[in-house]
């Protein structure tokens, strides 16, 4: 049984219970995609209710900026498409579009960079301690996506974050 916390629930642009950006991913709420993101991204996906913590004002709209897959539920699985949005807007919204019907958005906002890249800014702005995870993640989508393009960048993510 999941937890209570795990459904989609709270602020959303549509919902407005407060002023929060309409562009999944923003989990600083600063309206821009940008490394910034990434600390705050995997202090959701990993604990809500320090996530809740150190951004009071986002902790309801938590869901909708880290459920990068529109699923209802902030997990690991999020964690590809949030680095797809980060790296390769016009891929994500190719196939996540309708996660942000109606917000402004599209390409020109990507970081532009392989694995390795990627892999040097999680290490960068990932805190120390939640570190561990995201190599485990990056091992499993490694191994999912094997023999893939998918699969080759995180498999250059994982080799640069456990250097």
């Amino acid at each position: 049984m999941q937890e209570p916390y795990q459904y989609f629930y709270g602020n959303t642009p549509d919902r407005h219970l407060y002023h929060i950006t309409c562009k999944r991913g923003d989990c600083d709420n600063t309206d821009v995609i940008n490394n910034f993101d990434i600390d705050p991204f995997v202090l959701a996906v990993t604990n809500a209710s320090a996530y809740g913590e150190a951004y009071p004002g986002l902790a309801s709209s938590r869901w909708y900026h880290a459920d990068m897959n529109c699923d209802g539920i902030v997990n690991n699985f999020d964690i590809d498409v949030f680095t797809l949005r980060l790296l390769d807007p016009p891929a994500y919204y190719a196939q996540y579009g309708h996660c942000e019907a109606g917000c402004p958005g599209g390409a020109g906002d990507s970081l532009g960079c392989d694995g390795v890249c990627a892999g040097n800014l999680y290490k960068q702005h990932i805190a120390p301690e939640r570190l561990p995870y995201v190599i485990d993640a990056a091992e499993f989508l490694a191994g999912w996506y094997k023999g893939t393009p998918r699969g080759k960048f995180w498999t250059e993510v994982h080799a640069v974050l456990v250097k």
